[in-house]
């Protein structure tokens, strides 16, 4: 029988899970929240291992090996898409291109990665999800054990692994190898993933817990998108699972009329009927999971502590060449004869230079699938644009008002280094900086033509260059304005490229005064007028 620790690591709490790990399996022993300031700061890292020390111990939990889990507010998470090549030299390209899309020093983070399930694929192709993290993280970690006189570090993982575990211990996805979202919602963070068996499809960490339901909405809807027209069915999402046991109730009533998916519950703690924890549920479900994957596997599929490294092969042609030098030198020894001094030495250079030669050659060879693997990543890597999120960014800064709406959202990528666009060239920006080309067509009555330059203003931010190129007088196309004259306009926006996590605007829909008119004839049993203002 062995003990293991399991702790998600916040900055202000601590949920930590005591196991026993045996032949039947994982049993939960003890589950606690720990209070106090746990910021990971390397010169704190004493201090706060003391207070741990003293906080386990007021609970009764006794020091064992520590697998830890962090949140994704602490983990930068990239798709990274690269050419099949062998596995040896697998870490090397991955970690190579990971380190070029990252804006800190490649030397200053940890990367390590998970393959990404088996989708369509172009040929020759593969794709794997990376994660990297500062490099003093894993340092403090082991500080903090050390300090705390815990027993080794076995693992720094993100806390969504641990996640995807704790739902395969439950046995609670309605159909093996299908894709479930999983909402874990704490007192002080919330994390959201979609997952399958151990592996992790999609992961985000939401801002707070004041508009989750718009968030899930959100992030399912950005994940969807991302799928491919020819993905497999169990790539889209089954249903929805929300950590905990009767904390979060009224939240999955409302996800469950908001979302067309199933939403169920996810009790980390179904097989420990009898436990009792010192917080909501909930909390606890990545420390769990974390615990019952590495006692299954003993490993974590991302682990910080041990990152996969490339495979160093020797090689055979240096071998051999090291071999004949040696041979040289020994001859060179028992042939040191005085009368030919000077030209075993000779004979020593020659061979010298023809080893050297050798090595040379070797490394020409050794590197040279190095270069064009390197040429090909350079050629895929560029910026690229989310639409989707852009499609949001727009809708969240379009203004409410009847009669105001778009007829065209048209996007198109520029061609790198080629095309400055319009705005580029007015703000003397660099030609690579634009990674796409927006052109919105929209309508509004000629008393609201005013909202088109408003937009304009609102989409002009470091990311965005937005100009309006004309207005013109036209028929009307929505329902409302089909028989009147309203004004046409044309908006130009030139879009930097820019991963999904750098979107944070929020998108709150307004009621119109028109679908208040609408509601309340429904409910009065009348018809509404349609000659009533329609202002907001």
């Amino acid at each position: 029988m062995a003990r293991i620790l399991g702790i998600d690591w916040d900055n202000s709490q601590l949920h930590v899970v005591a196991a026993t790990i045996g032949r039947g399996g994982v049993r939960i022993d003890a589950a606690v929240v720990l209070q106090g300031d746990f910021t990971p700061t390397f010169a704190q890292a004493d201090l706060i291992g003391g207070r741990l020390k003293e906080q386990l111990k007021a609970a009764g939990i006794a020091p064992a090996p520590v697998v830890i889990c962090i949140g994704r507010d602490r983990v930068i998470a990239k798709e990274i898409r690269y050419p099949q090549v062998p596995l040896a030299e697998e870490p090397a390209i991955i970690r190579f291109q990971a380190a070029k899309e990252l804006t800190e020093a490649g030397e200053g983070v940890v990367i390590d990665y998970t393959a990404k399930g088996d989708g369509p694929q172009a040929a020759g192709e593969r794709t794997a999800l990376a994660f990297a993290i500062r490099k003093d993280l894993p340092v403090f970690f082991e500080k903090v054990c050390k300090a705390a006189n815990l027993g080794r570090l076995l693992a720094v993982t993100p806390r969504s692994f641990g996640v995807a575990s704790c739902l395969k211990r439950a046995a609670a996805a309605p159909e093996p190898g299908a894709a479930i979202a999983v909402l874990t919602v704490a007192e002080s963070w919330a994390d959201f993933a979609v997952v399958r068996g151990d592996g992790v499809l999609f992961t985000r960490g939401l801002t707070g817990t004041a508009h989750l339901i718009a968030e899930v909405r959100r992030n399912l809807a950005v994940y969807a998108g991302q799928l491919p027209a020819t993905a497999p069915a169990r790539d889209k999402v089954h249903g929805v699972y929300v950590a905990g046991d009767g904390e979060h109730a009224l939240l999955r009533e409302q996800l469950q009329h908001t979302l067309t998916v199933p939403v169920h519950p996810l009790d980390p703690f179904s097989r420990e009927a009898q436990l009792q924890p010192t917080a909501p549920r909930g909390g606890f479900a990545a420390a769990v999971g974390l615990v019952e994957l590495w006692a299954r596997n003993k490993a974590a599929p991302v682990n910080f502590i041990r990152p996969k490294e490339p495979i160093k092969t020797r090689d055979p042609e240096q071998q051999r060449t090291v071999r004949v030098a040696i041979g040289g030198v020994a001859v060179l020894v028992l042939l040191a004869v005085v009368c030919y001094l000077v030209l075993s030495w000779k004979r020593g250079e020659v061979e010298d230079l023809r080893a050297e030669a050798s090595r040379l050659e070797a490394d020409r060879v050794r590197l040279d699938p190095d270069k064009k693997h390197i040429d090909a990543l350079k050629d895929w890597t560029g910026a690229a644009v989310p639409w989707l999120d852009e499609l949001y960014e727009v809708t969240a800064k379009f203004e409410w008002r009847d009669g105001f709406h778009l007829t065209e959202f048209n996007a198109s990528a520029r061609q790198q280094g080629l095309n400055r666009g319009p705005l580029a060239a007015a703000k003397n920006k660099a030609p690579d900086k634009f990674a796409g080309l927006l052109t919105l067509i929209g309508e509004a009555r000629p008393p609201d033509e005013r909202l088109f330059d408003r937009l304009t203003g609102k989409l002009n931010d470091p990311m965005h260059f937005a100009k309006l190129d004309n207005t013109v007088n036209a028929q009307g196309t929505g329902s409302f304005n089909a028989k009147k004259e309203v004004r046409r306009a044309t908006m130009k926006v030139d879009v930097v490229g820019q991963p999904s996590s750098r979107y944070t605007t929020l998108f709150v829909a307004q009621p119109s005064a028109t679908l208040g008119r609408q509601l309340q004839a429904a409910v009065n049993n009348t018809e509404p007028d349609p000659d009533e203002g329609d202002d907001q």
